[in-house]
C-alpha cells in the first residue's frame, strides 16, 4: 500500500497496541546498509574482557583454583608421609624378635 509501516521509528503515528510494542522491542533491529560500518562485532571474549565485572569474577576464580590446587598438593603429600609410615610400621611388626616383649599390643 506504500503507506507509513506501524511501530517504526519513522514509519509515522504509533498505532501499535501494547502486545506489538512488546513484540517488536524483542525483535531486533536490522542496520540500514547505507549507515553500517565494516568493524567486525567483538568476540564474547573482547566484551567480557571489557566489562570489571567478569575481570573480578574470572581474577577471583582462577585464585580459588590456585588454592584448590595448593591444598590438594599439600594433601597428597601428607597421605604419600603417612603411606610410608604405616608401611614402616608393618614391616617393623612382620620381622620376628623386632620388639622384646610377648605381647606387642600391651605397650
Amino acid at each position: 500500500d506504500g503507506g507509513p509501516v506501524v511501530g517504526c521509528p519513522n514509519g509515522g503515528p504509533d498505532d501499535s497496541s501494547a502486545d506489538e510494542k512488546e513484540v517488536s522491542s524483542s525483535i531486533p533491529k536490522i542496520a540500514n546498509p547505507t549507515t553500517t560500518t565494516t568493524t567486525a562485532p567483538l568476540s564474547s571474549a573482547a566484551q567480557m574482557s571489557r566489562n570489571p565485572g567478569e575481570v573480578a569474577f574470572f581474577k577471583l576464580l582462577n585464585s580459588e583454583l590456585k588454592k584448590a590446587i595448593h591444598f590438594f598438593d599439600q594433601a597428597q603429600l601428607e597421605i604419600e608421609i603417612r603411606e610410608a609410615r604405616v608401611r614402616e610400621g608393618i614391616d617393623i611388626m612382620r620381622k620376628a624378635n623386632s620388639l622384646m616383649v610377648n605381647e606387642k599390643w600391651t605397650l
